[in-house]
């Protein structure tokens, strides 16, 4: 750890913690433990990518409940995955290139545009109107069935503009079950256990 942390120009506490979540290093790992270099550097290279929970908002440019919706629905994963031994920074970061891969299914789903119809709103007003989740109606947009949403130019998810009665109608008649957010609550297990049970 202390080689590669060197070698990478990285602190080797947390580079520590995050290969003991990967299964790298034992949790008991001792000054000097040896692991194969290249898994390693991979680890170091998403570490050096790594956004953190507090800057995810930021990052995907919206608020602070629809980044931990993304984060509950797993369209974006923790670095250290569900492990509960993962700690610090690890545990609540995420890779950029996950982040890369959302904006980039937000950019071919919806079009740039430079002005938005009338009544097209946010995606907090539409899952308002429909009550229900913001990471519902993004839900509906990268699984095709939202059709007409478009981008005005801005940062990230604040940009993406739908039509609230589409996405009331398609709440209504696609999303009749529960989320796995509901059902964890549902069953009152945490959920790190309730996708451990899903997997």
């Amino acid at each position: 750890v202390a080689s590669l942390a060197s070698e990478q120009k990285l602190d080797p506490r947390t580079l520590r913690k995050l290969l003991i979540a990967r299964g790298l290093v034992p949790f008991d790992e001792q000054v000097h433990h040896a692991f194969d270099a290249q898994a390693g550097r991979m680890v170091a290279a998403q570490m050096q990518r790594m956004v953190t929970v507090i800057s995810l908002p930021k990052a995907l440019g919206c608020s602070r409940p629809l980044a931990d919706q993304l984060m509950d629905d797993r369209l974006l994963t923790p670095l250290a995955g569900d492990r509960p031994d993962a700690s610090g920074r690890t545990r609540k970061a995420v890779a950029r290139d996950e982040i890369d891969g959302v904006l980039a299914r937000l950019a071919q789903a919806a079009p740039l545009v430079t002005t938005a119809p009338a009544d097209f709103v946010p995606i907090a007003k539409a899952a308002e109107k429909a009550k229900c989740r913001g990471v519902d109606v993004l839900h509906l947009l990268f699984g095709g069935h939202l059709h007409d949403a478009v981008r005005l130019e801005g940062e990230g998810l604040a940009a993406l503009r739908v039509d609230p009665a589409a996405v009331k109608a398609l709440v209504r008649d696609l999303l009749t079950g529960l989320s796995s957010q509901k059902a964890f609550e549902t069953l009152r297990v945490p959920n790190e256990a309730g996708w451990a049970l899903f997997d």
